[in-house]
């Protein structure tokens, strides 16, 4: 389990398909993904992979930890290799071998990575979520033993957080429910995942900005519901995060994108209801370009 010298295994595996188990550590019954990905990929990438395929929002740090070595985004408080620098099939060459990715250093979320499979020379273009099992925990619950709590609290009505809790978790929260279709659109979605395209003579002419414009898929629940729980949870973390940062992560979640001059009106809005009301004009516009002439110049 551990990286391979030049010229070795480790270059063949970056050229093959990889079948990765990524489940959470300490959490019973297990929070799991199943994950086909390219050896070629960076521990970058695959953190990327994990947030999406998870259900995370990538609002904290992370590291992965192999044979005794640190990977991450190196910081002079936090030294470690670059985690974009080392690929999948560099530090994890065989099947068998295993890590563990840390996300958040406040909640410590901690991932068992297992490598299933190793394919050679089936290295496919994009990363897919093949199964899995059970909801991602809510961002800042506090940990797998905050998430316990949480749960409790959910399953009581009589318990004195229960209402407080619903109210967070914006009165929908189901542990059990995992969806590899909406697993897949995430993946999808995330644009450092997108395979490389060439780009010949003429590539990206001749389309309008309507063609290039995504698809806004329909809220999963009632649109004053999912708004409701939205404003509660941008309420929750006003304080830490900022009133508006809640909000683009959940615009850019379903679009795919912002662009620079909605994100600006967004980030220098302090109105609460005002931006519930635009994520609401966003989910019943047909396109990026719509949602972008509605909110105004």
């Amino acid at each position: 389990m551990g990286a391979s010298p030049a010229g070795t295994a480790g270059d063949a595996a970056t050229a093959a398909a990889y079948r990765l188990k990524v489940a959470l550590a300490e959490i019973r019954p297990e929070i799991w993904r199943r994950l086909e990905i390219s050896g070629a990929m960076s521990l970058k990438q695959l953190h990327l992979a994990i947030q999406a395929a998870m259900g995370w929002q990538n609002y904290h740090l992370y590291s992965f930890e192999i044979d005794g070595i640190e990977y991450g985004e190196p910081d002079p408080e936090l030294p470690c290799k670059r985690a974009g620098a080392a690929s999948i099939g560099q530090v994890l060459p065989a099947a068998g071998a295993r890590c563990t990715y840390l996300y958040d250093f406040g909640d410590d979320w901690r991932h068992t990575i297992t490598v299933e499979t190793v394919t050679p020379g089936g290295s496919p273009e994009r990363v897919t979520c093949l199964d899995g099992g059970r909801a991602c925990p809510p961002e800042d619950c506090g940990g797998a033993y905050g998430y316990v709590r949480l749960l409790e609290a959910l399953a009581d009505p009589r318990d004195e957080e229960h209402d407080q809790m619903v109210q967070w978790t914006g009165g929908h929260f189901d542990p059990d429910r995992f969806d590899p279709v909406e697993a897949n659109a995430r993946l999808e979605r995330e644009p450092s995942l997108r395979p490389r395209r060439p780009k010949g003579p003429g590539a990206g002419k001749g389309k309008s900005r309507a063609a290039k414009a995504e698809t806004v898929p329909p809220p999963s629940g009632g649109t004053a519901d999912w708004v409701a729980g939205l404003v509660d949870r941008l309420t929750t973390r006003a304080e830490a995060r900022g009133r508006s940062h809640g909000l683009l992560v959940v615009l850019r979640e379903r679009f795919g994108a912002v662009p620079r001059d909605v994100a600006a009106r967004i980030g220098a809005e302090d109105d609460l209801d005002v931006l519930a009301q635009w994520t609401v004009t966003a989910l019943r516009a047909a396109s990026l370009a719509d949602f972008a002439r509605e909110v105004g110049p």
